[in-house]
This record gives structure tokens, C-alpha cells and sequence, in this order.
């Protein structure tokens, strides 16, 4: 039994002891023997000596030493772990009670915001009321100020008015006044009498001439009836100066006018040719260009056309 190879021992262990499932986190404070399920090493020498009891391994001091080291090994990790958590579960509860104390800091200064916002909004609207109230006065105080303005203007234009419409009569009868006296003063007579006189004699003679020509054109109408001519007004019209200088004057006003159509009419030709150029050449270029280009074509066409059918209109007119 003592020379038994050390993996029988493994093997027989494996087959015969049942290894406990996985215990659930315990909480901090729980001994050894409720983390391990076993009572340490005493519980292992137990469990060694009932095998031995029964026959199944022959045990080796070393393997039981390395057995003893391992489990006392991991019970100084779990004592170490269970230390941080506690520790860390101190600092959780640390940091809690801080948050906590800032949540009820936030709450507090919340609070009074809040507060204060209300007193703001208060005062704002109590502004804000005050504000319209002022805008509306002052917006009639503006319109008053306005109506006001615009009487006193129409006013002084009135009193202008009546000012410059007396000083106009003053003027009128000023100059009124000085050519009356202009008009009797005594030497200006008596150096126009002469005048006069001779101005008199002049139109006696014109008058002569005229009543003497007058006689001459009633003896040849006489001498144009007795050879049966027509001699009414419109007739002696028709023969006169006058009548020649206005069928000339109507014959330039034709002349003119024929050549206002002709100018009109060549015009109108070449537009409809542009136009013509113009929409082929939009039926060919449109296939062959995108729409922004298609777009800016079209106002440069528009304002070509405009500019084309200005000068007719002008000519028209």
C-alpha cells in the first residue's frame, strides 16, 4: 500500500468523494467553514483518516503538506478579499451618505431657485405690463405730437398762403398805381402827342390803301361773275396761298408718316427673324444644356426682347 502512485490517489478521490455545487456570494462576516464547505484542515485529515479507514489511498506526507499549503493559501486570499469588501463596501456607504447629503443640497438650492425664478417672473411681467403701458402712451403722447405738427404746418402754409397772396395784391396795386401814374403824368403826354398824331395819320393812310384794294378785288369778283366763275368763300379758298401751303403741308405729313411705317415695318421683319433665330436656337441648345443653364438662357432672352422691343413702341408713339 505505501508504494501506490500519487494518481491512483487523485483518481480514487475524484470517484469517491462528491465535490459540493458552487455556493451562493455569502455576505461579509461568514466564517472558513461556511465559504469552504469543509471544516479546514481538520476536516481534510478527517475526510484522509475515514478514507484510510476504508481502503481506498495510502496518503503521502507531501501531498497532504501541498494540500494543507493550498488551502491555507486560499483562505488568507479570501480573508484578504473579504477585507476590500469590506472596505469597499465602507466607502460605498461613504459615498451614499454623500450623495445623499448633495441631493438634499441640490433639493435645498432647487428650492430657491425656484423661488427666485418666480419672483423674477413676477417682476418681469409686472415690467413687461409696465413696459406696454408706457408704449402705448407714448404711442399716443407720438400720435398727438404728430397731429399737432401737421396742424401748425397747415397753418403756416395757410398763413403763407394769405401773406403771399396779400403781398401779390400789394404788388398789383403798386404797379397799377404807378401806371396810372406813368400814364397821366404830364410831361409823358405832352411828348406823346405828337406821337400820336402821327401814328393817326399812318393808320388813315393804311386805311386808305386797304379800302382802295378792297375796291379792286370787288370789281374782279364782278368781272368773274359776269364770266361765270364760281366765286364763293370756299372756291376763293381753294385759289388762294392758303389753301397750297396746307395741301403741301399735308403732302409732308404723308411722306413722313410712310416713312414712320416703312422704318415700322422693317423692324417688325427683323424682330421676327431674331425670334425665330432665337427659338431654334432654344430647341437646340435646351436638349444639350442642364436646367440652371436652361434658366439663365431664358432671362437672357427676356431681357434681349425688351431691349429690342423698346425702340418700335418709341417710334409708334
Amino acid at each position: 500500500m505505501e508504494a501506490a502512485p500519487p494518481t491512483g490517489f487523485a483518481g480514487e478521490e475524484a470517484a469517491d468523494v462528491q465535490v459540493p455545487p458552487p455556493s451562493l456570494p455569502q455576505p461579509p462576516g461568514t466564517s472558513w467553514q461556511q465559504e469552504s464547505g469543509s471544516g479546514g484542515p481538520e476536516s481534510l485529515t478527517s475526510l484522509l483518516q475515514n478514507l484510510l479507514e476504508a481502503g481506498h489511498l495510502e496518503p503521502k506526507l507531501e501531498v497532504l503538506v501541498t494540500e494543507i499549503n493550498r488551502v491555507q493559501q486560499a483562505r488568507r486570499v479570501l480573508c484578504r478579499e473579504l477585507d476590500e469588501y469590506r472596505e469597499q463596501s465602507d466607502k460605498a456607504k461613504r459615498e451614499l451618505d454623500q450623495l445623499k447629503t448633495e441631493r438634499l443640497q441640490l433639493e435645498q438650492a432647487l428650492n430657491k431657485n425656484q423661488e427666485t425664478l418666480q419672483r423674477l417672473q413676477l417682476q418681469c411681467d409686472r415690467k413687461g405690463t409696465e413696459k406696454q403701458r408706457e408704449k402705448e402712451l407714448s404711442d399716443t403722447c407720438q400720435q398727438r405730437i404728430e397731429y399737432l405738427t401737421s396742424k401748425i404746418q397747415e397753418e403756416k402754409l395757410k398763413q403763407r398762403k394769405q401773406r403771399m397772396e396779400y403781398e401779390k395784391q400789394v404788388e398789383e396795386l403798386m404797379a397799377k398805381h404807378k401806371n396810372l401814374w406813368e400814364l397821366y403824368d404830364e410831361k409823358r403826354l405832352c411828348a406823346e402827342m405828337p406821337l400820336m398824331e402821327e401814328r393817326k395819320v399812318k393808320l388813315i393812310e393804311q386805311e386808305r390803301e386797304i379800302q382802295g384794294q378792297m375796291a379792286q378785288l370787288q370789281e374782279e369778283i364782278e368781272k368773274l361773275r359776269k364770266q361765270g366763275v364760281n366765286v364763293t368763300a370756299e372756291a376763293a379758298f381753294l385759289r388762294s396761298a392758303q389753301a397750297k401751303t396746307a395741301v403741301r403741308l399735308f403732302e409732308e405729313e404723308y411722306s413722313h408718316s410712310k416713312q414712320i411705317l416703312d422704318k415700322t415695318t422693317e423692324r417688325h421683319r427683323s424682330v421676327c427673324e431674331m425670334y425665330t433665330r432665337f427659338c431654334k436656337e432654344w430647341d437646340a441648345a435646351r436638349k444639350n444644356m442642364p436646367e440652371p443653364s436652361v434658366d439663365q438662357m431664358i432671362s437672357g432672352v427676356q431681357s434681349e426682347g425688351a431691349q429690342i422691343k423698346q425702340p418700335p413702341a418709341s417710334q409708334e408713339e
